[in-house]
């Protein structure tokens, strides 16, 4: 009887795997020349990326550059040089959008149309859709300040985008219509509290301050934001729709689920130091994507890191269904210098590569078949 109940187990267990279906992971280096481009392959750089091509910024150079679809050398596409139009130093990130240029820093939002008009729009005098209210004063843009400087939540089909917005410790979801650049929505779903339970930091002198990037990712697909919490597994989905906001509850079997939370018991600065750099060591949960072709979300993981640059963890690949259900997890096995900087395009997963040479950037695509 023993017997014949472990053979019904096998049986259930293959007829059920042959049900779920995962999908295998196939990699295709890319290299991107950028050896006559003012860019380094050692230090992250503002780019967009849109069904045309990735759009990256030159810092040396104050250009846009372009690469299209199947090119592999750069077009100039816009410079800052002839004409002063405005200050990029301090930009967060920028858009290209069917209405022209948007660029974002902080306190101010500067728009470049098709015509080459600059419009600026200062965030405190933005109103808030539907009212007159202008946007509480002290509040300021935030992007992905610590993953890659390019912007992972904007909507091409409606032509809106979503960033936090950070006054002191809170934090809230502010929608940006680019046909309404002088309004702003704000929502109120970012979970402060649990923030505030990963946060370390301090105020050690009027110039030195010290503090961990606990900020969330927000991530757009499908009329769905989703907010990922770089601390935790689980993430909240906003369902703009019906303005419903609920968590997938992830767990996974082969790898963390959770920083653990440093406590700061003395008040050194060496102190806080040490417990920030084991919080950046620990495992690190990216932003949710979304990929057309299989119908799947997904997300990269950073392992624990024991080597003093924090990044140098196991990195894993998680797919979740279109209910946001956890349906397959796999190590990345393919060599040992994938960065945790990754992206979408239309069909593949891409994952810069780690070089030492500054002028060789070279990413891994992934692409998902079943």
């Amino acid at each position: 009887m023993r017997v014949f109940f472990l053979l019904l187990l096998v049986f259930c267990f293959s007829c059920h795997s042959d049900t779920i279906r995962p999908f295998k992971i196939h990699f295709e280096e890319m290299n991107l020349p950028i050896d006559q481009v003012g860019v380094s392959s050692s230090r992250p750089f503002f780019f967009f990326i849109d069904s045309s091509g990735m759009y990256v910024f030159d810092e040396f150079s104050r250009t846009i550059l372009k690469f299209g679809q199947n090119e592999v050398v750069p077009k100039e596409f816009i410079s800052f040089v002839d004409e002063d139009r405005f200050e990029v130093s301090e930009m967060q990130g920028f858009i290209y959008s069917k209405v022209g240029f948007f660029f974002f820093n902080p306190n101010q939002i500067v728009h470049l149309d098709n015509e080459g008009e600059v419009k600026r729009f200062r965030l405190e005098d933005l109103t808030i859709d539907s009212t007159s209210e202008f946007l509480d004063y002290g509040y300021k843009i935030q992007f992905n300040l610590t993953f890659g400087k390019t912007i992972s939540a904007f909507d091409p089909e409606n032509n809106r985008l979503f960033f936090v917005l950070k006054k002191d410790k809170e934090m809230k979801v502010g929608e940006y219509s680019l046909n309404s650049p002088s309004k702003v929505k704000v929502y109120e779903i970012i979970d402060n509290d649990r923030i505030d339970v990963q946060r370390i930091g301090n105020q050690f002198t009027s110039k030195i301050s010290l503090s961990n990037a606990v900020s969330p990712i927000l991530s757009y697909a499908n009329g769905n934001l989703m907010i990922s919490y770089p601390f935790q597994n689980s993430f909240q989905v906003f369902d703009l729709k019906t303005n419903r906001l609920f968590e997938s509850t992830i767990t996974s079997s082969i790898h963390p689920n959770s920083k653990e939370i440093q406590y700061v018991e003395k008040d050194e600065l060496n102190e806080f130091v040490a417990k920030i750099k084991a919080w950046n060591n620990d495992i690190t949960f990216g932003p949710i994507y979304w990929e057309e072709e299989n119908q799947v979300y997904y997300r990269l993981v950073k392992g624990v890191s024991k080597s003093l640059n924090p990044f140098e963890g196991e990195l894993f690949l998680s797919l979740f269904d279109s209910n946001f259900s956890l349906i397959q997890e796999e190590k990345l096995e393919y060599g040992s210098n994938l960065s945790f900087e990754y992206f979408k395009s239309d069909k593949e997963i891409w994952i810069k590569k780690v070089s030492t040479a500054e002028d060789d950037l070279a990413y891994e695509t992934i692409t998902l078949s079943k």
